[in-house]
């Protein structure tokens, strides 16, 4: 009988410790995406940080959003003296680089998009410019 008592926790004790592992395994997942959704913000904060410097105008981060392993970062312009094709280059290559900064802990020497266990992101950029 003291047998089977034992057998009966340790059953008991590995369907916890199965439940606690999947839901740690689904929480890694999230909590990677939005650690990349962050550090995209981040980037892209700073490129139109340093366009404006450069081109003189203003520029803001209106939305970013993740769409499967695409980060859509939309931007809204006024007043730059830059093309809109720069503006969006300088803002997904920023954005990749601290994506990658945010996951490996330093930035990458060539830019291109992240590969991690849980997939690949890359980034897609959006410029409006708005007219005042």
């Amino acid at each position: 009988m003291r047998g089977q008592a034992s057998l009966e926790m340790l059953v008991l004790f590995a369907a916890v410790l199965l439940a606690v592992s999947s839901l740690l395994y689904l929480g890694e997942g999230t909590n990677e995406a939005q650690v990349i959704q962050a550090s995209a913000r981040d980037g892209a904060g700073n490129a139109l940080s340093r366009l404006q410097r450069e081109c003189g105008g203003e520029a803001r981060v209106g939305e970013v959003r993740m769409e499967g392993g695409r980060v859509k970062i939309y931007v809204m312009a006024w007043g730059l003296s830059c093309s809109e094709n720069r503006v969006a280059e300088e803002v997904r290559e920023d954005a990749l680089r601290f994506m990658w900064k945010a996951v490996t802990g330093s930035f990458p020497s060539t830019v291109q998009p992240l590969r991690t266990s849980r997939g690949t992101y890359d980034v897609e950029v959006r410029v409006e410019v708005v007219k005042r």
